[in-house]
């Protein structure tokens, strides 16, 4: 018997950087925002609309394109996306106004929708049963690093040539991923040249190498009437809500609440994009360890989706009354490195649900993804405006009980559908 192969890891790989290049481009926003409040005589509350100009459109095209996938294939919309969203990283730093800075945020969050859920589908088809938390958390992840790496190489950027210079540099390295994407990434295993016979039974169970049949529409109906399918719809908008925040304002949060420099700015906010990282891996690790040792899903996603919740509340809360800025960095990294635990159980508690259609229930998820993150940046603008950081902080810290009662009714041990 020949020897498996092992594509399935190269796929990761790309879908990882690719994933990770769209939250460098995040990221550059958040390092750039006083720059571009400064020139564009922009206050916070109309950054905090232009932060979400992005994440509502995103949030609006996530099902479009989860559906664009399936119709046309990841390997197609994943590049197109990131073709997409790397024209519009080049084109930020020519806006000229709050106008005209909305609105190439918006397009923007359009054209990165697709990849997601296109990650999602991938996910779905390219991992066997037993590798559904971790290749999802190596793949997270890379929404992680991207703001830990991020944070201090666009501070060095902007340094030395300036925050125009952040936004050209990672508009062209994201030409360059689009090619490895289409170059490396196929829609199904027995699709890929380099993908035997053996690793294509390993990833779907069967004795037969045909796992390409077409896929009928997803039952949305079913779907829509389900309260485990809003459970883990929602309970997204509540996590993503508090990454926001911290991906949104964190920079400028040490700026100005804590009196930072521009270099002790860039090392304090890595440390939360770090431990959730690191969360992430772990978490995923354990959590198929369970699954394949026979422990219920329910142990090992919602436990560890509700364990993560409240780390991630009580972090938070500690971070934002610490007067200490120490114990303040610490706390506030704990906090994010808890919710690694949470989007580890999200994004494997999809495949549990749907199943063969676990890529539309990533859609749907990040479609409340984004509804969180685009409430984020503008209420904790508002917030800050009217009742300080320290308040803002705090009272974002209370929002985890929402997500905490959302995860009970998730119970990923009861998929919507059967393959």
């Amino acid at each position: 018997m020949a020897k498996r192969t092992n594509v399935r890891k190269i796929i990761l790989a790309i879908m990882f950087i690719a994933v990770l290049v769209a939250y460098f481009d995040r990221v550059n926003l958040s390092v750039a925002t006083p720059f571009i409040m400064k020139e564009m005589g922009i206050d916070k509350v109309q950054m905090g609309w232009c932060m979400s100009a992005f994440l509502g459109a995103y949030a609006i095209m996530q099902i479009p394109g989860g559906l664009l996938a399936e119709k046309f294939g990841v390997r197609k919309m994943g590049c197109i996306a990131i073709v997409f969203w790397s024209i519009f990283t080049f084109l930020t730093p020519m806006a000229k106004g709050f106008g005209s800075f909305f609105a190439v945020r918006a397009l923007f969050g359009i054209g990165e929708a697709p990849i997601f859920p296109s990650n999602g589908i991938l996910l779905a088809k390219w991992f066997s049963k037993g590798e559904k938390a971790l290749s999802s958390s190596i793949m997270v992840t890379g929404a992680f690093i991207g703001p830990a790496l991020g944070t201090p190489i666009a501070v060095f950027i902007v340094s030395m040539w300036g925050w125009r210079a952040v936004f050209y540099i990672f508009a062209f390295i994201g030409l360059l991923i689009a090619a490895a994407w289409y170059y490396f990434i196929r829609n199904y295993p027995s699709e890929h040249p380099k993908c035997n016979d053996e690793e294509v039974m390993f990833i779907t169970g069967e004795t037969s190498v045909d796992n390409a049949p077409k896929l009928e529409g997803a039952p949305w109906k079913k779907f829509l009437t389900s309260s485990q399918f809003w459970g883990i719809g929602v309970q997204y908008a509540v996590i993503n809500y508090i990454m926001y925040m911290f991906l949104s304002w964190l920079p400028l949060y040490y700026l100005e609440a804590k009196g930072m420099n521009m270099k002790a700015m860039g090392a304090a906010a890595a440390y939360p994009w770090i431990a959730i990282c690191a969360f992430l891996v772990i978490g995923g690790i354990v959590s198929d360890k369970l699954v394949t040792s026979g422990h219920s899903k329910f142990q090992a996603r919602t436990c560890f989706a509700i364990v993560g919740l409240i780390g991630c509340g009580i972090g938070l809360y500690i971070g934002s009354v610490a007067v200490s800025p120490t114990l303040n960095v610490v706390a506030l990294a704990a906090s994010l490195g808890f919710a690694g635990l949470t989007y580890t159980a999200a994004w494997s508690g999809c495949q549990d649900l749907g199943q063969r259609h676990g890529g539309m229930v990533v859609s749907w998820m990040n479609t409340w993804a984004n509804v969180g993150g685009f409430f984020a940046p503008i209420v904790t603008a508002v917030l800050v405006k009217h009742y300080g950081w320290t308040n803002a902080l705090t009272i974002t810290s209370f929002i985890v009980i929402l997500g905490i009662i959302l995860w009970l009714l998730v119970k990923p041990d009861k998929p919507l559908v059967t393959d």
